[in-house]
């Protein structure tokens, strides 16, 4: 009798989860994504980086765009090589021209994806429908239009030129200083992140790669101890460079890369090492999904149906590692994606659901929300999160207060540095180079040690740093 009770509990159970799974109507999409594969930025090249001029010549940062091209000495001057002399950049006599369109089609790939899965919810285009936003970089912003071109092909009733299947959708972006999807700003962070890397737990994942450091510090000819994000600006370089079509440079293997990917993650590992750190990093990111979701529910809402946010690595990992999600990536590739689902049952009863993009793989995955059923009621997902959601106590000091904290002429929210009028010792006024937006970004959290990583010591003067 009481086995014929457990077992209709079950059969009980399993009917109520079936029905609750069907019975779930698709409110609202909110999509969080990295931008797609890219050269390297000027940051990311090394002394006597071998591509340094490829990177340069493609647009330092800018995604990769151009089709494989011809084998040989007539191929245009857009392409690079693939294969062939490596040894240095400038050799370019006998190689494979080639260059995968990767980044843009990695990113219209998100879009093609989302519109296939939901095309049903989505409909035709309507400008109250979805609202896209962006960091202030070219290859985000470039990312983002571009998913919305996958996302929302020409129709008949939204066709306006026979030649183009393409419809122009506005897009919005801020500055980094006032860019919920940018944390780096703050110098509170800067300072938690540096003293989270000195603690026990970290200094002991670290250690492990003592000898890797040294051997890093030999071939690339720089002081490579464990420093502010130099790890990551090597990773990210390498990873590039693959991406570009290029192999890897003579100082790393498949064993160097995966360390380098390993010990990058233990720098994003500590931006959330608190939830005081989670909450800036993270924090603003929740509360927007949970505003939009929110304000979804108010009868004078725009009704939106998708939420598209264009943005970087940290965001998605960081993000993951908030939620403590398992089974992700060590690092979120290139077009990669985090959607979050509202859903609403017939008692009104609101949930969230998560999945994963991988990107270069290609997979839609489940993120479980651990202490929460699939998919989640929104009121203990709220309960859930708590903690590290973003309040008015715990905001950055005002403009004026953090930039006491950072490098003079650092002018945070500028789309770039601006060049400045310095005197030379001998009375003669010269000009120094502006920082590009990547470089103003990365020494809001690198500092120093990534100027000297970057140009060397020497150099230091020649930058609108100090």
């Amino acid at each position: 009798m009481r086995l014929c009770t457990i077992f209709l509990a079950f059969l009980l159970f399993r009917c109520d989860a079936h029905h609750r799974a069907n019975d779930l109507k698709l409110e609202l999409l909110q999509v969080i994504f990295r931008h797609g594969d890219r050269a390297c930025n000027r940051v990311e090249i090394y002394k006597n980086d071998p591509y340094d001029e490829i990177h340069r010549k493609h647009g330092y940062g800018e995604l990769t765009k151009e089709e494989p091209n011809d084998t040989g000495t007539n191929a245009g001057d857009n392409n690079i090589l693939c294969s062939g002399d490596s040894s240095t950049a400038d050799n370019f006599k006998t190689f494979t021209f080639c260059k995968s369109s990767v980044g843009f089609q990695r990113e219209y790939q998100i879009g093609r994806v989302l519109r296939e899965r939901y095309d049903a919810f989505l409909g035709d285009y309507h400008f109250d429908d979805v609202y896209g936003y962006s960091t202030d970089l070219r290859r985000t912003k470039t990312s983002l239009l571009l998913v919305l071109a996958g996302l929302y092909p020409s129709t008949n009733k939204t066709a306006w030129n026979d030649q183009l299947n393409w419809i122009p959708i506005p897009i919005s972006y801020s500055k980094i200083k006032t860019n919920f999807l940018s944390a780096f700003q703050c110098p509170h962070l800067v300072d938690m992140q540096k003293e989270m890397i000195r603690t026990p737990e970290f200094r002991a994942r670290l250690d492990e790669y003592k000898e890797f450091n040294e051997y890093l510090a030999t071939e690339i000819g720089s002081d490579i101890a464990w420093k502010n994000y130099l790890q990551l600006l090597l990773y990210n370089n390498v990873r590039s460079t693959m991406s570009m079509g290029l192999p890897m440079p003579a100082w790393c293997d498949s064993t160097c890369y995966e360390n380098l990917s390993k010990l990058s993650r233990i720098l994003f590992d500590s931006l959330v090492g608190n939830s005081t750190m989670t909450k800036f990093m993270v924090g603003s990111t929740i509360d927007r999904l949970l505003d939009n979701i929110h304000e979804s529910e108010l009868e004078d809402s725009a009704k939106r149906k998708i939420y598209l946010y264009s943005a970087h690595d940290f965001n998605l990992v960081t993000f993951e590692e908030a939620h403590n999600f398992t089974e992700v990536p060590v690092i979120p590739d290139f077009g990669s994606a985090i959607v979050v689902e509202k859903l609403k049952d017939r008692r009104g009863r609101i949930y969230i659901r998560m999945l994963l993009w991988t990107g270069a793989e290609e997979q839609m995955l489940p993120l479980k929300i651990r202490d929460c059923s699939d998919p989640c009621l929104l009121d203990r997902y709220e309960r859930l999160v708590e903690h590290i959601r973003f309040r008015d106590e715990y905001r950055c000091e005002s403009a004026a207060a953090a930039a006491e904290t950072r490098p003079k002429g650092l002018k945070v929210g500028a789309g770039i540095l601006r060049d400045t009028d310095d005197l030379s010792a001998g009375g003669t006024r010269r000009r120094r180079r502006k920082f590009d937006a990547d470089e103003q970004l990365a020494v809001l959290y690198a500092g120093r040690d990534l100027l000297e990583f970057k140009y060397g010591r020497e150099c230091l003067d020649d930058l609108d740093y100090h």
